[in-house]
């Protein structure tokens, strides 16, 4: 919240963007565990009203990115993994554009 993605995120080809997001409720119960976890005492980072302001600011950029954004709320690394990759190739592919080879 409050930091502005760097320039170069605006100059990648809109193919290899994907935005993420996240239901409020599920990033608090993981930030909660993680400052447990970790010993923290930081309490704003798990609060419910920081999480909407840096979603909203996360859908902002997603907007002005113009990217296809994926809800990961109950989905695990690899889950959101597949889908991302398997959007980017959707999306090559209606653009025309081949596969990169191995």
């Amino acid at each position: 919240k409050g930091i502005e993605p760097p320039a170069e995120l605006y100059e990648i080809d809109p193919l290899k963007v994907v935005g993420l997001t996240i239901e409020a409720g599920r990033l608090a119960e993981i930030r909660e565990q993680r400052v447990r976890r970790l010993g923290g005492n930081n309490r704003q980072y798990a609060k419910l009203v920081e999480i909407y302001d840096e979603l909203e600011a996360a859908e902002a950029v997603h907007r002005r990115l113009g990217c296809p954004v994926i809800e990961i709320s109950e989905l695990s690394i690899e889950e959101t993994a597949a889908r991302v990759i398997r959007l980017i190739e959707q999306r090559r592919a209606e653009a025309g554009i081949a596969a990169p080879t191995a």
